[in-house]
C-alpha cells in the first residue's frame, strides 16, 4: 500500500497547488488529516478513516498575496465557496483548505478581505518549523508537517475549542502509531525510567513519551509549550476531564486511569 494508491486523486491536486505556490513564491506544507495518513502510509500502516478533504499551510506576507493564489487556482480548476479559506476542484470534487499563516497573521489571527471571517493559527509557525521533506512519487516531493507538529496543532485546536472531539480523536490515532513509527528514535536515547513503562502497554506508554519530548524539542522556549503543558496538567488533574471521558467513552481505554497515565508521559516527556 502506497499513499498514491490510498488518495489517488491526491497529486492531480497537489501538483497544481504546488506549482502556483512556487509561481508566488510561497511555502506550502501538507498538515491534517492527510499529512497524517502520509506518515502512517509509509510505515505500511492504514489509517482509521479515509477523506476527500486536503488541509495545506501557505506561509504568506500578505492577504493581497492569498487572493493572487486563489485568482490563479481558480483559472486552473478550482472554484471559490463560502468559506473564503477553501476551493473544490472540479475533476475530482477534493475540498481544499489553504489556511493562510506567516506574516499575514494578527495575534495569531487571520482576517481575511471580508473581514467578517477570522481563523486561528496559532502553533503553525512552530509546528511546520522543521517539516519532513516527503515522497509522493519518484518524481514529487512535498513538505509535510511531522508527527510532533501535527500533535501541536491539535492540542491547540482542542484548548480553543473543546468540544471539537475529531481533534481528541486524531491525537489518539497518532500517539497509538507513535511509536510504531519512530522506535529507532526511541531506543537511541530511552528515557532513564525504561523501566517504569507497562509490558503490556509498552508501545503506548512508550509512544506517549517520545511524542511529549518531540514536541518538546520542536518548540524549545517558546512560550506555546507553557499553553500546552497547562492543558495537559488540567487534564490530569480534573476526575472527569474532556479527554479522559472521550477516550473512555470510545473504548480506546478500558480504565479512565490508563488515560491519565498516558497524558502524564506526554507531559513528562515534554518537560
Amino acid at each position: 500500500m502506497s499513499f498514491k494508491d490510498l488518495s489517488p486523486w491526491f497529486k492531480e491536486v497537489f501538483v497544481l497547488i504546488d506549482a502556483t505556490c512556487a509561481e508566488m513564491e510561497v511555502p506550502l506544507y501538507l498538515i491534517g488529516a492527510q499529512a497524517r495518513h502520509f506518515h502512517l502510509v509509509e510505515k505500511g500502516i492504514r489509517p482509521g478513516r479515509g477523506t476527500m478533504d486536503i488541509d495545506f499551510a501557505i506561509m504568506l506576507p500578505d492577504i493581497a498575496t492569498y487572493d493572487q493564489v486563489f485568482a490563479i487556482l481558480m483559472d486552473k480548476g478550482f472554484r471559490k465557496v463560502m468559506e473564503p479559506y477553501r476551493l473544490i476542484h472540479d475533476s475530482t470534487n477534493a475540498v481544499i483548505d489553504l489556511l493562510p499563516f506567516g506574516e499575514v497573521e494578527e495575534m495569531g489571527t487571520v482576517k481575511f478581505t471580508d473581514r467578517r471571517t477570522e481563523i486561528s493559527v496559532v502553533g503553525f509557525r512552530e509546528a511546520l518549523r522543521r517539516p519532513d521533506i516527503m515522497k509522493l512519487d519518484e518524481e514529487t516531493l512535498i513538505q509535510v508537517s511531522p508527527l510532533e507538529g501535527l500533535l501541536i496543532m491539535k492540542l491547540v485546536s482542542f484548548k480553543e475549542k473543546p468540544d471539537r472531539t475529531k481533534d481528541l480523536d486524531d491525537i489518539y490515532e497518532i500517539l497509538s502509531h507513535y511509536f510504531e513509527l519512530n522506535d529507532d528514535a526511541f531506543y537511541q536515547n530511552p528515557p532513564e525510567f525504561l523501566d517504569e513503562l507497562s509490558e503490556i502497554d509498552f508501545q503506548l506508554e512508550a509512544g506517549a513519551w517520545l511524542a511529549g519530548r518531540d514536541i518538546g524539542q520542536l518548540l524549545g522556549n517558546n512560550p506555546l509549550k507553557n499553553q500546552i503543558q497547562a492543558t495537559l496538567q488540567d487534564e490530569i488533574d480534573n476526575e472527569a476531564g474532556r479527554i479522559s471521558r472521550h477516550y473512555y467513552n470510545k473504548a480506546y481505554f478500558d480504565d479512565i486511569e490508563k488515560v491519565k497515565r498516558v497524558l502524564s508521559l506526554v507531559l513528562r516527556g515534554l518537560n
